[in-house]
């Protein structure tokens, strides 16, 4: 059985007027305003059924919370193509986002410092499985979420995005068991290629978060 997984109530979105239907883009977010009570560990399973209208209503109150790490140097971006993982239905599209969810595991090893902090784990943790790079990642860089809930996997969760500028790109070293087809592109060629990415690296691509 997968982990349970973090996910974040739906009124903490309302409170922070981020839109109920339709929402598509980054949205400023306090996380650091959130209430402890507003995080909940979901059972996987469920949080990801979109087949049976009960756990899509449950998922959709209570969407997933990833980080979204994307990595630059010198002006391009590094994109991949996604080829395994838990969320299958992502396979085949291309990406410039870096992480995962986060673990229970990710919360035990946080645990004095709380479920904000379990983000920063999470991101530490999957940049380290992803790219073999060690960052420190900073709870004050959550400052924005990427919604879009104009498909089924992305009415259940919602994306942090964070951003690495790297100065050696020896500092990266691809997992090909976890990263296919790593190629970098500058934003000018992601914009050309859009169509070939992910709706969350869309929206990053088309408004300019590659800055």
């Amino acid at each position: 059985m997968k982990p349970p997984v973090l996910c974040i109530t739906r009124e903490e979105l309302d409170a922070q007027n981020i839109p109920k239907n339709n929402a598509y883009g980054i949205y400023s977010f306090n996380m650091s305003i959130v209430n402890k009570s507003s995080f909940h560990f979901l059972n996987r399973e469920v949080a990801d059924r979109n087949n049976d209208d009960e756990y899509k209503k449950v998922g959709e109150l209570l969407p997933q919370i990833l980080v979204y790490c994307v990595v630059k140097h010198e002006g391009k971006v590094l994109t991949y193509s996604r080829k395994k993982g838990a969320e299958s239905r992502l396979h085949g599209s291309r990406s410039i986002g870096f992480g995962g969810h986060v673990d229970i595991s990710d919360y035990y090893h946080s645990l004095n410092n709380g479920f904000i902090n379990s983000l920063a784990v999470s991101a530490e943790r999957e940049l380290r499985e992803e790219l073999n790079y060690t960052s420190t990642v900073g709870s004050n860089e959550f400052t924005s979420l990427l919604v879009d809930q104009s498909n089924p996997v992305g009415a259940v969760h919602v994306g942090i995005p964070i951003l690495r500028k790297i100065h050696n790109i020896n500092e990266v070293e691809v997992d090909p068991e976890e990263i296919s087809d790593p190629i970098w592109l500058s934003p000018e060629e992601l914009l050309k290629d859009i169509e070939q990415y992910e709706n969350w690296s869309k929206i990053l691509i088309n408004e300019m978060y590659l800055d």
